[in-house]
């Protein structure tokens, strides 16, 4: 993906933070898997990265990864993260919030990420970077954010990194900001103390407000989690969320994706259809493999993002 340097978005020199992030008074955080940090690096062989949280380490996962490099993985049990350069040379360092468990209570007990700090060779030189493509906004549950793409491990085999929405953006070439939680319905609320959807578009924890980003597309993909509200109350809440999203960003056109379930087609094609910019993407004949009979497998993110990315270039 091509890259342009940019101005450091928060206090910490050198740094890019993409995504939803925020200074709190315990430091810098985030609560949505796909939340993304970046700088370009010269000078130095080594960067050394702290994370935090106060959910269980073990179960908070990373991914980064060096220039176009594969990505490496880690979780909060093996902080401080030191990430070694090959040589002096300018290299790009990105890195990804890449897995949870729903049982971190990422909404009211910090149980989120923060990034606490870094450090470096006093003759290295930190540039913070970001996409140059403009902000593609993703808005819905675990399969948006990216669980178990590799396997029914919670943490483990979560992949923001490598979803449909990480793959659709980079394909793209742009930023991929991430509004989406495990669990989270319109009518169900999502793990970890997270509330609705129409609740948490705004907000990134119980305590912090976050301001939409323009962007050049939002992507919807929600109402699996809902497999328990019946027609009435979930087309309610679909049309508050609807109204909401329409509020936060009114010139942006709206791709709707029918859920992979199937579950409140008919609702969301029916209510979604009424708002301006929106269209809807059929999904029900996509020849797709899952995890665990609900979540796309690492194949599928990839023939999702093939259809997302054809999809947004065709009709707009």
């Amino acid at each position: 993906m091509k890259m342009q340097t940019t101005t450091a978005n928060f206090a910490i020199a050198g740094i890019y933070f993409s995504g939803r992030w925020a200074q709190t008074s315990h430091g810098l955080y985030t609560t949505n898997l796909g939340a993304r940090l970046y700088t370009q690096v010269t000078g130095t062989r080594q960067v050394e990265l702290d994370f935090s949280t106060q959910s269980e380490p073990e179960g908070v996962w990373l991914a980064y990864k060096i220039d176009d490099g594969d990505y490496q993985r880690c979780n909060l049990t093996q902080m401080p993260l030191k990430i070694q350069l090959p040589d002096l040379q300018t290299h790009l360092i990105s890195l990804v919030y890449s897995g949870n468990t729903p049982q971190d209570n990422v909404w009211k007990r910090h149980g989120g990420l923060y990034f606490d700090q870094i450090q470096t060779d006093s003759a290295a030189k930190l540039t913070p970077v970001k996409p140059a493509g403009d902000v593609i906004t993703f808005i819905g549950d675990s399969i948006t954010a990216g669980s178990w793409v590799h396997g029914k491990t919670a943490g483990q085999d979560y992949c923001a990194e490598g979803n449909f929405a990480a793959l659709a953006a980079e394909q793209l070439g742009l930023e991929d900001v991430r509004v989406a939680y495990p669990g989270a319905g319109l009518v169900k609320p999502g793990s970890g103390g997270v509330p609705v959807a129409a609740q948490f578009l705004d907000k990134i924890d119980a305590t912090h407000s976050w301001t939409p980003q323009p962007s050049k597309y939002v992507v919807i993909n929600l109402g699996t989690p809902d497999k328990k509200a019946n027609e009435i109350e979930f087309r309610a809440a679909w049309e508050l969320f609807m109204q909401k999203v329409q509020l936060l960003y009114p010139q942006t056109p709206k791709l709707v994706m029918i859920p992979f379930s199937q579950r409140h087609a008919a609702v969301i094609r029916e209510e979604s259809i009424e708002y301006p910019q929106t269209t809807i993407l059929e999904t029900a004949d996509w020849p797709l493999t899952y995890t665990d009979g609900l979540h796309p497998d690492l194949a599928s993110s990839s023939e999702i993002a093939h259809r997302l990315v054809e999809a947004l270039t065709t009709n707009n």
